[in-house]
């Protein structure tokens, strides 16, 4: 009786062999956190979303700071 390709002794010991690979690979090279940060990466080049126009950056500088005082400044500083 012939066997079919799928279940030939040499595609059974290559699945095997790219499973190993594959779980060595995560086992030992932290490739499950380079692999979500390399999808993540992509999922963001991938957005093309504007910020908000109510965003605001606040610069801690030493001008700041002789102005308004030693940080951490209240929060009424930064909601004006």
């Amino acid at each position: 009786m012939k066997k079919g390709f799928w279940s030939s002794d040499w595609f059974a010991g290559v699945a095997y062999g790219l499973v190993f690979i594959l779980v060595a690979y995560v086992i030992f090279s932290d490739g499950f956190n380079r692999t979500g940060r390399a999808a993540y990466d992509l999922g963001m080049s991938m957005t093309s979303a504007a910020p908000a126009p109510d965003i605001a950056v606040i610069a801690i500088d030493d001008a700041s700071i002789q102005t308004l005082g030693r940080w951490p400044w209240p929060r009424d500083y930064h909601a004006d």
